[in-house]
């Protein structure tokens, strides 16, 4: 099953006549998914500290550091990665196939860390040029960390966009 959350979208089949615009936004998507047979649990500890604190009667105040002498460990902290690609000179009325792909070199070895793809419409609004200018909104991604963010990390984002509305007669007998 798969829940739409409502945002904007512009396509060709929706964009008004006299509308100009080199903004494109999605739906965002979830999908629920059912195990088949039985599901694996996995427990991650990502709580913070729990200390409890005592009153005695008739006290009105108490002064107490939590964490102690050592402090208190950040668990389960990320980096959040949000791209936004430009393209230049695209066709109007055109689908482009998109695809991120989101890197890290590990041992001198590139090793991806997330992918995302999508094909959009390019709104075209009957004027010239009949190309323009697409900003494309956006793309996220989460980047655990195996301990802190306070070490600097470098990311390798790769795009990879072409046209998807060819005509196959043209160039292949699929």
């Amino acid at each position: 099953m798969i829940n739409k959350t409502s945002r904007t979208v512009i396509s060709k089949d929706n964009l008004p006549k006299d509308s100009k615009t080199d903004k494109i936004e999605f739906d965002e998507e979830s999908v629920d998914c059912q195990c088949i047979g039985s599901c694996p649990t996995q427990t991650v500890d990502c709580c913070c500290e729990t200390q409890d604190i005592n009153f005695d009667a008739c006290q009105d105040t108490e002064d107490f550091t939590i964490g102690g002498d050592n402090g208190i460990e950040l668990k389960c902290q990320a980096r959040f990665l949000k791209i936004r690609i430009k393209f230049r000179n695209v066709c109007k009325g055109r689908k482009l196939a998109i695809g991120v792909i989101v890197c890290e070199f590990e041992g001198g070895v590139l090793r991806p860390r997330g992918f995302k793809g999508v094909v959009v419409n390019v709104p075209d609004d009957g004027k010239k040029p009949k190309c323009c200018n697409v900003r494309v909104d956006q793309f996220c991604f989460v980047l655990p960390e195996e301990d802190s963010i306070c070490c600097p990390r470098t990311i390798r984002v790769k795009v990879i966009a072409h046209y998807a509305d060819l005509e196959p007669s043209q160039f292949c007998p699929c």
